[in-house]
């Protein structure tokens, strides 16, 4: 097994060589994940130090709230903060290094 510009990873199998992206691969495991999550217990969670305040449109604000039950079962924990915005505490402790996304 050899890996390619900390990007690639490719080995070899009886019919050949298999090349592998791990950042979808990485991204097919949280995926999978998430998906367990609907299907039993909810992914734990990774409280934040300091959590931070988004804020969003209306429309958006309006599908957040909608979806939040949903957000929360996959290890999200918010709350609402305002007029639009959210507070948000903690993330699915599998996505922690995420956070510099946001």
């Amino acid at each position: 097994m050899w890996q390619v510009h900390d990007k690639y990873i490719i080995s070899q199998i009886n019919s050949g060589l298999v090349i592998i992206d791990q950042h979808v691969a990485h991204e097919r495991i949280l995926f999978e994940d998430a998906l367990l999550a609907f299907d039993s217990t909810p992914l734990s969670a990774q409280t934040l130090l300091f959590p931070e305040i988004l804020e969003f449109s209306i429309d958006e604000y309006s599908v957040l709230l909608d979806i939040l039950p949903y957000l929360e079962k996959l290890g999200f924990r918010m709350k609402e903060n305002g007029q639009n915005k959210i507070l948000l505490e903690a993330i699915p402790r599998i996505w922690a290094g995420v956070m510099r996304i946001l």
